[in-house]
């Protein structure tokens, strides 16, 4: 019998610890910042459509803050063979100009 209070103590002690790093946890999480800076060493684009960044730093940056309506399926041997991003379908002409 001893043995098995001693063991629940434990466990009850064992849980009021857990209950204690999860509360300071918490408190510290809740208090950093959750702002992500994304920044460049060249100029700076005066917009964020990704239709006008014209340098590749400009489109780095478009490309980490946002998503395409579709994409390149990686590994494509054509350019031409593409999958969803944002988008879950879509339609196209059998001349596959729209």
């Amino acid at each position: 019998m001893y043995y098995a209070t001693t063991a629940i103590n434990n466990i009850s002690t064992l849980s009021d610890q857990v209950t204690s790093l999860q509360n300071a946890l918490n408190t510290k999480f809740a208090s950093l910042e959750t702002t992500l800076v994304v920044g460049t060493t060249d100029t700076v684009e005066l917009t964020l459509d990704p239709a006008q960044a014209y340098d590749y730093f400009g489109w780095n940056i478009m490309q980490q803050i946002g998503g395409t309506l579709v994409a390149v399926n990686p590994g494509s041997a054509t350019g031409t063979d593409f999958v969803g991003d944002l988008a879950t379908s879509w339609n196209s002409s059998i001349d596959t100009t729209v």
